[in-house]
């Protein structure tokens, strides 16, 4: 398929951010693309977000000053990254909508009412290994219809994740990428964008995800939302 680029729809805002030791700033193409994508979302009346593996939650602080979600949840593995997303989500006006959560790195649990808890979009922008471990987590935090965006990928490791999330019950895969988005060898990065259908089926209802086709070309501009 040619790559396609979605037309800006809304004005860039501002995050300010102090992110101390925790991943992202922004200024990484994963971040940049997920931004975009979670942008696309603006009128598909979410209530809930879950950002897994938030850092400094730049993602779920985007989507909440951006009036994506109502809400948002944070996690990490990391006490300082759940410390800083919860004052980045303060400082910008949003810390009431904003929960940050401990994540056990060797149980992988956390609150059980929050364990309980479906979103409306899902977001993971991490690494292969660890996506790939968590697709029955994730898809368990998911309800018929949850749009579900996974980056810190590249182009050639989204085939293999994208069976690990079918396999848990997600359909509709796109997978978007910014020509700019290279690594040192010659990879590009993605998201990998899904919609889940929780009983095995094809019919879920479609996400907004700018009306790409279906493959490993698809192309997304990132830059709505900067941070600082």
């Amino acid at each position: 398929t040619n790559p396609a680029t979605p037309s800006p729809t809304h004005a860039p805002s501002i995050i300010r951010l102090n992110p101390g030791i925790s991943f992202g700033t922004g200024d990484h193409p994963t971040t940049r693309m997920c931004l975009q994508w979670i942008n696309t979302l603006r009128d598909a009346n979410v209530i809930s977000l879950l950002d897994y593996g938030a850092g400094s939650g730049i993602l779920a602080i985007a989507a909440l000053i951006l009036n994506v979600s109502k809400s948002a949840i944070g996690t990490d593995i990391e006490p300082l990254a759940i410390k800083a997303s919860a004052h980045n989500a303060a400082i910008n006006g949003v810390g009431d909508r904003f929960t940050a959560q401990l994540i056990d790195e060797a149980q992988e649990t956390h609150d059980a009412n929050a364990a309980e808890q479906t979103h409306d979009i899902i977001v993971a922008n991490i690494l292969q290994g660890p996506l790939t471990q968590l697709a029955p987590r994730l898809a368990a935090h998911a309800h018929r219809g949850t749009r579900l965006g996974l980056s810190g990928i590249t182009s050639n490791q989204a085939e293999g994740i994208q069976k690990a999330y079918e396999a848990v019950g997600f359909r509709h895969f796109v997978t978007q990428t910014d020509d700019t988005a290279v690594t040192p060898l010659g990879h590009r990065w993605v998201v990998l964008t899904a919609v889940f259908a929780g009983d095995g089926s094809d019919d879920a209802e479609e996400g907004h995800d700018g009306g790409h086709e279906e493959g490993h070309d698809g192309r997304h501009d990132g830059g709505h939302v900067s941070s600082r």
